[in-house]
């Protein structure tokens, strides 16, 4: 049996081995005749009559090669719009951008109302004598003025006094001498109206000289003050020239080859207040104050304006009652009135 099974197989497998062979051998020869077939084709045109084709087979045969892949073709027209996709989900915060440039002022905004008014700050600590609002001042001068006067007036000048608490401030600028003396003295002053200042004190200086019989020495000096309590309108201002107590007089030569000159000037004074200052802070808030005691009794008030009349109360029943007289021991018949449950 085993060797009857194994024939079986050995020639059927024969079988297909000779069909695969046949099947090759088909193949080779179409694909030779086809190889021919186009070569003479290219020599000549003609056909032959008696070209015997060939043999035919029964089975297929082996694929042949792919051909060569060919070239894309156009791209074809756009399709139509698809429907929209449902939203996606929300993507997680991204960071925080760069600050962006600061934009344009704005126009101003409208006027808010007034706010209540602050409370009265603390009174500031006394300023300084203030500045007048203005300057009021002037000058005289003389060019070579060669006054050869040892007494009385040198020169004057007139003023225009404001007001009448403020002070005048003068002073010469000018040569003075004094010669052909020893031991000598003479004596400058200031005048307003014809008198010296008596306050705060006069307006004075003086030139000296030991010994000057040869000696004529012309220098500028400078003699200055302020003078109070002088009414207001018009002042006038004299330099004078005269002799020094308990001294020799002596030559007195003024403003020699030189200018001289008197100065006026119109200033506060100390006891003239000064420009208010500044409000100070808002000072903090008290500490209450104790109790104070308690006031005396006020005076009764007037009597109140009368009263409406009230309701009739109801009307009462009379009744014979029997009551005994004081002090007699005797008893009487009477009547009763009650009202609201009370014998009367």
């Amino acid at each position: 049996m085993t060797n009857k099974a194994s024939g079986k197989r050995t020639s059927a497998a024969a079988r297909v081995s000779c069909k695969v062979s046949l099947a090759l051998l088909c193949l080779f020869a179409v694909a030779s005749f086809l190889v021919l077939t186009a070569v003479a084709g290219n020599k000549s045109k003609q056909t032959s009559s008696n070209m015997q084709s060939p043999p035919f087979c029964g089975f297929g045969g082996i694929p042949g090669m792919h051909g060569l892949p060919g070239r894309d073709g156009r791209d074809g027209r756009e399709g139509a719009k698809g429907d929209p996709g449902s939203p996606g989900k929300t993507g997680p915060w991204g960071p925080s951008g760069v600050n962006g440039k600061e934009g344009v002022k704005g126009e101003p905004g409208v006027r808010g109302p007034p706010g209540p008014k602050g409370e009265r700050g603390q009174s500031g600590h006394p300023g300084n004598p203030g500045l007048m609002p203005f300057k009021n001042w002037k000058e005289c001068a003389w060019n070579k003025l060669e006054d050869n006067k040892d007494n009385g007036l040198i020169k004057e000048c007139v003023f225009t006094k404001n007001f009448s608490d403020t002070a005048l401030h003068v002073a010469w600028t000018g040569a003075l001498r004094i010669y052909r003396c020893t031991a000598c003295c003479k004596r400058r002053y200031f005048t307003f109206n014809g008198a010296e200042c008596s306050a705060p004190l006069p307006i004075d200086g003086v030139v000296y000289m030991w010994q000057g019989n040869t000696q004529d020495l012309h220098r500028v000096r400078h003699i200055e003050g302020h003078c109070n309590n002088i009414h207001k309108g018009r002042v006038r201002v004299g330099f004078w020239v005269g002799n020094c107590p308990s001294h020799k007089p002596g030559d007195a030569y003024t403003g020699w080859q030189s200018v001289s000159r008197i100065f006026i000037e119109e200033t506060n004074t100390n006891s003239t207040p000064g420009i208010s200052g500044r409000d100070g802070a808002k000072g903090d808030q008290g500490i209450p104050g104790n109790t104070g005691p308690q006031g005396p009794p006020c005076p009764a008030g007037a009597n109140g304006a009368k009263g409406e009349q009230g309701i009739p109360g109801p009307k009462g029943s009379q009744d014979q009652v029997e009551c005994l007289l004081p002090g007699t021991g005797k008893s009487v018949l009477g009547k009763t009135q009650m009202i609201t449950g009370i014998t009367v």
